[in-house]
Parts: structure tokens; C-alpha cells; sequence
């Protein structure tokens, strides 16, 4: 990490996962033996052009996914078709189903549950995208896996710049599964945003009130709790990202509280926009003062300049 050839969180996940190794090898010594064969490829690093061979002939002797298919495609630059690969989704779908039983369950079935699979399409009914080519299909509600097709460009050299070069992929995914891209995970965003709309709507609607009413209190708190646990099992279910989200921090237990006494105080009146939009005017103070000081002195500065800035606004409010 001091040279700079790994970051701080490419550390910590190392840390982290050799800690999961060295706690399951109490257990069993299987993740040892693992270790030992990965710490000896390309003849214990000595050779390392060797190390992707000797990984994948001990590790990738198994695998029962699809080789990639070959094509030539025009591409944009080049006078003849270019020679590219692609797993065929169908090969990866039909092995995912015969060789990965584990991953079916989780990602494209979950548990196998017909019964979801049949309302699933009993709740799409009249979307256009159900068109008649599915409804041809005998027990098409039982039979069929409802999948979604996402692709994009990816940058790869020269990011940025004119001459930027990338590469187009392509992906699929079960609208029924568990994973990232899952319909549940997205369904728990999509309620937890909801949410956020109904108590923030019920902070505008009921601006100036030192209280909320008994109602929109007791509805305010149901909302501000629900999203607060949908928060918590998003956090969980992201915690293992290269970039954490959703979040809870000691404000989540504030807001608890605020959403508890709705009836007695208003929520809007403690709320925390006035104070960070205070930091953003602090932020700009200092960084004006911090020219040709350092640290120390620019206190000094920053406090003579505020209390100046603080008179002149004061003045202001003089009717």
C-alpha cells in the first residue's frame, strides 16, 4: 500500500478474506490445501508466466460452462470482419440449470418456486413486452423464466480522450433472482425511495406546525421506521461491494427518535439541511482564508472574516 500498488480497501478486503481463511482452516483443511496449491503456481512464483496455466489446470478442470463462440463482426477502424467471442446465453443458461443446481436456485429460481414464478407473470399480465409469441407457449406461466438483457460500452484505453477505445457487453439476468441486479433487492430500493417521498412530503405539507397532527405523527413514524429497516437489510446485502451503500450512521438512530416524538416536536424543526448547508458556507470561508497561511494561522482569519460575514448579515435582517 506505501508504494501505491495496492489501496487502502484492496488491503483491508485481503486482510479480510485471509482472516476467513485462517478461521475455516480450524475447521477443516481444505482452505490450507487450497492455499497451498494457489501459493504454488508458476514453480512458487518463480515462473510467472506460468501462474495462469498452472491455476487453470487445477482449478478450471471442472468447469462445466460453455467455451466461448467465435464470430467475425465489422468493426468501426477495420476493412475486414474481426474475429470475436461470446458465450451464447442460451449454452450458459441451459449449463447454469444441468451443472450449477446452487446457482439456478439462487439466481434464476430462487428455491424453485413455481408458485412465484406463475404470479410473477400473473402481475406482468398486459405489459407490452408479454407480447403473443410468449402466450403461444404451452404453460408458458410455469415454464418460463422471465430474463431481462442489459448491454453497454465499456472504455478500456485512452478514457477520455478522443481516441478512446472500449468494448460492448452484454449480460443477462433472471427478473426472479437474488443477486445484485436481483428483482428483490431492486424492489427494496424502489420502496425504500418510496418511503422517503411519503414522510419528506409530510415535512413539506406540514411546514410551520411546531407538531405534526396525530395522524400524519403516527404515519410519519411508520414510514420513517420501515424505510430505517429496509435501510439496514440493504446495507447488509451490499456490505461485500467494493464501494459500500446504504450506509447507517448514529444519524439513522436520530431520526428514529425524531420520527418517534412527530406528535410533540416537528421533525422539520430539527432537521439537519440548516447545518450542512452551514458546512458549505464554512467550506468556501476556509478555503478562501487558507491562501498563503497555514493551517494554524488561517483559524484566525476564518473567525475575523465570519464575524465580520455574521454582522453583515444580522444588518440585513433589519426591517
Amino acid at each position: 500500500m506505501a508504494w501505491g500498488f495496492l489501496s487502502p480497501q484492496e488491503v483491508q478486503k485481503v486482510a479480510s478474506l485471509a482472516k476467513q481463511d485462517i478461521e475455516m482452516s480450524a475447521k477443516s483443511p481444505q482452505p490450507l490445501e487450497d492455499l497451498t496449491r494457489l501459493a504454488a503456481a508458476g514453480s512458487c512464483g518463480v515462473h510467472p508466466n506460468k501462474c495462469f496455466s498452472d491455476i487453470m489446470k487445477k482449478h478450471g478442470g471442472d468447469n462445466q460452462l460453455p467455451k466461448a463462440h467465435l464470430i467475425k463482426l465489422p468493426l468501426k477502424g477495420h476493412a475486414d470482419d474481426v474475429l470475436q467471442s461470446m458465450i451464447l446465453p442460451h449454452e450458459l443458461f441451459s449449463a447454469i440449470y444441468n451443472f450449477y443446481p446452487d446457482t439456478w436456485s439462487r439466481s434464476i429460481l430462487p428455491d424453485n418456486d413455481m408458485e412465484n414464478l406463475e404470479q410473477f407473470w400473473n402481475t406482468v399480465d398486459g405489459h407490452p413486452s408479454l407480447t403473443h409469441h410468449i402466450r403461444a407457449k404451452a404453460n408458458y406461466k410455469t415454464t418460463l423464466i422471465p430474463v431481462a438483457l442489459h448491454g453497454d460500452g465499456v472504455p478500456l484505453t485512452g478514457r477520455g480522450k478522443v481516441w478512446q477505445q472500449g468494448f460492448t457487453n452484454f449480460s443477462f439476468y433472471s427478473l426472479l433472482g437474488q443477486g445484485n441486479t436481483g428483482l428483490q433487492v431492486h424492489r427494496k430500493i424502489h420502496l425504500a425511495l418510496k418511503l422517503n417521498a411519503l414522510f419528506e412530503g409530510l415535512l413539506i405539507d406540514f411546514k410551520g406546525f411546531v407538531a405534526l397532527p396525530p395522524e400524519a405523527a403516527l404515519k410519519f413514524e411508520e414510514a420513517v421506521s420501515a424505510f430505517l429497516l429496509l435501510v439496514a437489510e440493504l446495507k447488509t446485502h451490499f456490505q461485500d461491494e467494493d464501494v459500500p451503500l446504504f450506509n447507517t450512521t448514529e444519524k439513522n438512530h436520530f431520526m428514529q427518535h425524531s420520527a418517534k416524538f412527530a406528535a410533540t416536536v416537528n421533525p422539520r424543526m430539527l432537521w439537519a439541511f440548516a447545518g450542512e448547508d452551514q458546512q458549505r458556507r464554512a467550506q468556501k470561508l476556509a478555503e478562501t482564508c487558507m491562501k498563503g497561511l497555514g493551517p494554524s494561522k488561517a483559524s484566525i482569519k476564518i473567525a475575523h472574516r465570519y464575524r465580520f460575514a455574521l454582522h453583515l448579515l444580522f444588518k440585513s435582517h433589519k426591517r
